[in-house]
């Protein structure tokens, strides 16, 4: 029997050793930015009575709204790489059914256990910034192979590059960017979001769009939106250890690490958090 993995060095992490990925994490996550994450779902074009996967389905967000868009004649099928991430996913349905079925898979993007053609959709959200160049190729053929022709593949994810805060100099974050790019998986998946139009492409997708939605954020934060952004500064801050930055730079990102500390700037009057959302969307194309 294989060793648990060690992840006592990852923040949030789940089973699988992916980072920011725990459910009560997630949770807090998608109520920091609910208004934006409903819009852009609600902005793919999944139609009533229609079977969706979810894939990378966390701890299960986004299942409503789904559920609200394919109505009781729709269907839903979860999929999450972590086996406790699924245990939410059907606890939570157990005490809160949806208004239609919904059923949980484990199982991976690069491998999707389905049958060709099953779904009419397929929606992936903040999971391919966990795969390299060669793993989001494969995850995008794999969700091209379960969705049926004139069905439709979306992803939607943050730009790293786009995300920022005041007060402070804005051009820390991208020398950090820069300094662990090269070595860092997450942030490289991160960064590269607004090419994911290309790879969709790439992948055979036709009539291929991309769309950004701005995500604000100002005081007063509420409590889901100072835990999400100060433990995302946090995270943030910790890649700066280690790193070729000046000096300068590497004390100022220690210093981010305690939302709590008087200093920290999502503690001022006038804090500000601004960032990107994309999403791509493509049709699988119908044989000729």
């Amino acid at each position: 029997m294989a060793e648990p993995m060690d992840t006592s060095h990852i923040l949030h992490p789940s089973s699988q050793g992916h980072a920011l990925a725990s459910a009560g994490w997630l949770d807090a996550h998608f109520d920091c930015k609910r208004p934006e994450y409903e819009l852009i779902l609600r902005s793919v074009g999944i139609r009533r009575g229609w079977h969706v996967l979810d894939a990378g389905a966390g701890s299960g967000s986004f299942l409503r709204v789904i559920s609200e868009e394919v109505g009781p004649t729709g269907r839903i099928t979860a999929l999450d790489l972590a086996p406790e991430n699924v245990e939410v996913i059907e606890q939570r349905l157990a005490d809160v059914p949806l208004e239609c079925p919904v059923e949980t898979q484990q199982g991976d993007l690069m491998s999707l256990p389905f049958p060709d053609d099953l779904f009419d959709a397929a929606w992936c959200a903040n999971t391919t910034q966990y795969l390299n160049d060669d793993e989001l190729t494969a995850a995008i053929g794999e969700m091209c192979r379960v969705v049926r022709p004139g069905g439709l593949v979306a992803i939607k994810e943050v730009s790293v590059t786009t995300w920022n805060f005041t007060p402070g100099d804005p051009a820390r974050m991208w020398r950090l960017l820069d300094a662990v790019q090269d070595t860092d998986a997450q942030v490289h998946g991160l960064m590269r979001v607004p090419e994911l139009a290309t790879y969709l492409k790439r992948g055979g997708l036709q009539d291929v769009s991309q769309r950004t939605v701005p995500v604000e954020r100002r005081q007063p934060l509420r409590a889901s939106e100072r835990q999400f952004i100060g433990e995302i500064i946090g995270w943030v801050a910790r890649k700066a250890e280690g790193t070729a930055l000046p000096e300068v730079d590497r004390a100022y990102w220690k210093s981010m690490i305690d939302a709590q500390s008087p200093e920290h700037p999502m503690n001022a009057e006038d804090f500000y958090h601004y960032e990107v959302q994309f999403l791509a969307v493509g049709r699988v194309p119908i044989d000729a």
